[in-house]
């Protein structure tokens, strides 16, 4: 009985999944060029293991946008930022509208990233890179 126990314990571990949540703030450069955060604005989350961001804005709270790493255009570009709707056509899940780009910064604002969305063209938006809240979760209750 003891080692069921164990397996359907482990088989809940498995079912569990690691999430990292970022800040996204608005921010100015100070006379040296390093960022300074005026406000948070947002925030971003990602699995331990994935290499897509899922990103809510405030200001925004029925969108929710992706953050995935640049693969077609790459040196423009660290990542793209996109949103998706679901597909109608049965061999495609969603379609992807990429709306912005992200660059990983370097220098004295290592550790931040520069968020570019098309319709807010110089909005200072950026993204920390070091998680600000780690959460476990069930695998199934993730996108």
């Amino acid at each position: 009985m003891r080692e069921s126990m164990t397996l359907s314990q482990e088989m809940i571990q498995e079912a569990k999944q690691e999430y990292l949540k970022f800040d996204i703030f608005k921010g100015v450069p100070n006379q040296e060029g390093k960022i300074v955060k005026i406000r948070s604005i947002g925030s971003a989350s990602i699995a331990v293991g994935s290499s897509t961001y899922h990103v809510k804005l405030k200001s925004l709270l029925a969108d929710v946008f992706y953050l995935l790493p640049e693969t077609k255009n790459k040196g423009a570009a660290d990542y793209s930022i996109l949103t998706r709707e679901p597909s109608l056509c049965p061999t495609r899940k969603y379609f992807w509208h990429r709306v912005g780009d992200a660059v990983v910064m370097k220098g004295e604002n290592h550790g931040l990233m520069s968020l570019e969305w098309d319709l807010f063209p110089g909005a200072n938006i950026f993204m920390n890179l070091y998680p600000v809240e780690r959460s476990v979760m069930d695998a199934s209750k993730g996108d």
